[in-house]
């Protein structure tokens, strides 16, 4: 199965080149700067400092933008499109962090980023931020998490790997999205921010249903890192719930 199209490239305009483009980046799809010929799609935009962003599951490299926007001008903004998303081919086999992470990594280095400035890892990306850290083959210099985890506790695992059977038996349809919006979110957040029930409804849609499931069920196996996390040396930001 080719991979799915990001949502972005869907409803937005591409844009190719270095800098920005004039006026508001709102409704247009940026970055669509770099190369298309390695196993993880990296978009590549700016010059400086590089800051690595690592998209959570079934999230794609779009949704990063309010973020990395900002910095563009004084650092070099790097977001991955995870295996299964936008350009980036599925992963041959079961899905493996580690993996995964070797892929990023020779990307990376076939760009001549051997260090990073900082990495910023959105909820299961903090936790790769933290294994990518942990296994030491690229220099971090600091580690920003956002509403993240070291690993999943046992009730996050049975969680994940019953949510995982659910994806895979079929097509994301309207009874599993109305599913996973009650799952993913708190009845607080969808009752103040009704408009972003939308946006997440696109996420679902940003892979097909095995990639998803995919990333699920590995999330609910993932070595638990907060034993080995004292071995680290950088400062880290953490921001939770």
């Amino acid at each position: 199965m080719p991979p799915a199209r990001c949502p972005c490239s869907i409803a937005r305009p591409a844009y190719r080149g270095r800098g920005l483009p004039s006026g508001s980046l709102r409704g247009k799809l940026v970055p669509l700067v770099c190369r298309e010929d390695g196993t993880i799609f990296v978009a590549d935009l700016g010059a400086g400092p590089p800051v690595l962003f690592l998209p959570g599951l079934q999230m794609d490299a779009c949704g990063f933008e309010p973020l990395w926007r900002p910095l563009l001008g004084r650092y070099r903004v790097l977001v991955p499109e995870m295996p299964g998303y936008g350009r980036s081919p599925r992963l041959d086999g079961p899905y493996d962090w580690r993996k995964v992470n070797g892929l990023l990594e020779a990307d990376l280095a076939a760009r001549g980023v051997d260090e990073l400035w900082a990495v910023v890892g959105f909820s299961a990306g903090a936790y790769r931020a933290l294994l990518l850290a942990l296994e030491g083959r690229l220099p971090i210099g600091r580690i920003a998490l956002l509403g993240g985890t070291a690993g999943p506790t046992p009730a996050e695992r049975t969680s994940f790997a019953d949510f995982a059977a659910k994806v895979r038996a079929g097509p994301i349809g309207p009874e599993l999205a109305a599913f996973l919006r009650e799952w993913a979110t708190s009845a607080g957040f969808r009752s103040r921010q009704p408009e972003r029930m939308a946006e997440l409804d696109i996420w679902l849609r940003a892979a097909s249903h095995e990639v998803v499931a995919d990333e699920l069920d590995a999330y609910a196996a993932a070595e638990d890192l907060l034993p080995r996390l004292g071995a680290l040396r950088q400062p880290i930001l953490a921001r939770v719930g």
